[in-house]
């Protein structure tokens, strides 16, 4: 079974998902445990830069585009 195939509910939100929490204080606290962990602190921004790039392209996607 294809896990897409599987998916039955809603449209995932990117709005929705955002929440009400400053992206400084998300960002912050995931660097903080990351680095914590021992993961080298270029690889964890890299990693959360990748994150914040993929959550500004599925919102984009959302937005139509205006003609």
């Amino acid at each position: 079974v294809c896990a897409a195939s599987a998916f039955s509910g809603p449209r995932w939100m990117p709005l929705q998902a955002g929440g009400d929490a400053p992206i400084s204080t998300i960002t912050t606290s995931r660097f903080r445990k990351l680095t914590a962990r021992g993961k080298h602190a270029n690889v964890v921004v890299t990693a959360i830069a990748r994150e914040m790039l993929a959550f500004m392209w599925a919102i984009a996607k959302e937005v139509p585009i205006a003609a």
